[in-house]
């Protein structure tokens, strides 16, 4: 499967970079300030969604049901029968900031989400970033269908990406 690897440079680069760090620290502060106002370890994440609370010990607290252990913990969602269970079942689920996924936003914001497929396996596109560049990497041959990449993103080879990666991040 083909593969074309973009990075970020200049101003463009640079105002895309700060808007996603402000971003991505609301997001820290949202978790944080939930894990603090319920007592957490941590949050209790399924896939890329946050399901409920974690902690490092047993709990038997009237508004989390269904303990799951976890590496090192536990996990439990909110009892929605419960006055507290159903405030934070709807603060998980209505806090935007909660579910930030940087990788979903850069390809979303910059349009270049792609899916492909060759020889029954499906490939999409991947993204991600260091200190100083936002980076995709799209699959696919680059025909008709292929996107349209901001012209302040540079193709770059897969050993400058692993550099890149290995210098900032």
């Amino acid at each position: 499967m083909e593969r074309y690897i973009y990075a970020g440079e200049g101003p463009e680069n640079d105002a895309f970079m700060e808007d996603l760090r402000d971003r991505v620290e609301q997001c820290r502060q949202a978790r944080k300030s939930l894990k603090e106002d319920y007592g957490a370890d941590g949050l209790y994440i399924e896939g890329n969604e946050i399901m409920g609370l974690a902690f490092n010990e047993r709990k038997n607290l009237p508004y989390l049901r269904g303990e799951i252990e976890l590496g090192g913990g536990y996990g439990y969602l909110p009892r929605k029968g419960d006055k507290e269970g159903k405030k934070l079942a709807n603060r998980i689920e209505q806090e935007k900031m909660l579910h930030f996924d940087p990788s979903k936003y850069i390809m979303e914001k910059l349009g270049v989400r792609r899916d492909s497929y060759e020889r029954g396996r499906w490939y999409c596109t991947v993204a991600g970033y260091t200190t100083k560049r936002v980076m995709v990497k799209i699959p696919g041959p680059k025909d008709e269908e292929f996107p349209v990449v901001p012209d302040w993103m540079r193709e770059i080879t897969q050993s400058e990406c692993d550099r890149l990666y290995a210098e900032e991040g």
